[in-house]
């Protein structure tokens, strides 16, 4: 629900704000109104809707490719590509969805000028198979005619948020603990909140500290990438990538 805001809780979450198997059908905290998760004021979430609202754009400017188009697509492995063949257009989608750089063979459809969808940006396609590499998570959408560009920023790498205080962590890639730093700053409270690749939320904790170091337990978790964001007791707000490996 509510996935073109980037929705982070868990389908097992429950009415106190915990995450238990028997939680399934509990009422899930809104996006919005009094007491809500405050979503439609938060910049970062507006962007994810605006991206997704310009992928349905682009679908529906061009129902006929994406609905009688001839469709070929790898549906499986770290790296993921769909191909649709159409006489009015023809699109490829390349897709990274492992946490490595990896090259990613696009089939384009034919050779000449394609447009890259979000940046608007045209490439010059010699070679239909040439690899193209991709950075972990990183994906595009090619056209054969140019369409309008979507707002700019709206597809971005995850940045640390800017702050007159840092914020650190380490170990990364982490094992059984994580810790963070607070660069001398000693902190009350620090809302910690992790969420896999897919955007749902693993693990939450608030810890307590008069020390400028705090140790997070993620012995739970398994493998893999995931994204902490943190919120310390006086809103300084800080994003990170982790990497769990055991």
């Amino acid at each position: 629900q509510f996935q073109e805001l980037g929705y982070d809780k868990s389908i097992n979450t429950c009415s106190d704000g915990t995450v238990k198997d028997n939680c399934r059908l509990d009422n899930k905290p809104l996006v919005w109104g009094s007491g809500s998760l405050s979503y439609f004021t938060d910049t970062e979430r507006q962007k994810v809707f605006e991206m997704f609202a310009s992928i349905n754009k682009l679908v529906n400017n061009n129902k006929a490719v994406f609905k009688n188009g001839t469709t070929s697509w790898k549906s499986s492995g770290d790296t993921r590509t769909i191909n649709i063949k159409h006489s009015s257009m023809d699109v490829t989608i390349l897709g990274n969805f492992s946490l490595t750089t990896n090259n990613v063979q696009p089939n384009f459809s034919k050779t000449g000028s394609w447009f890259d969808y979000f940046s608007g940006e045209s490439i010059t396609v010699s070679d239909p198979v040439a690899p193209i590499p991709l950075t972990p998570g990183e994906f595009h959408i090619y056209t054969t005619v140019k369409q309008p560009t979507p707002k700019a920023g709206l597809v971005t790498g995850i940045k640390d948020e800017k702050s007159e205080a840092s914020i650190f962590i380490y170990p990364n890639p982490a094992n059984e603990k994580l810790f963070i730093s607070l660069d001398g700053q000693p902190c009350m409270s620090i809302e910690i909140y992790l969420y896999d690749v897919l955007g749902s939320e693993v693990n939450q904790q608030i810890k307590y500290s008069t020390d400028s170091r705090i140790e997070v337990d993620i012995s739970q978790l398994k493998n893999g990438l995931y994204i902490m964001r943190l919120i310390t007791n006086d809103h300084l707000k800080k994003t990170f990538k982790v990497v769990i490996s055991k």
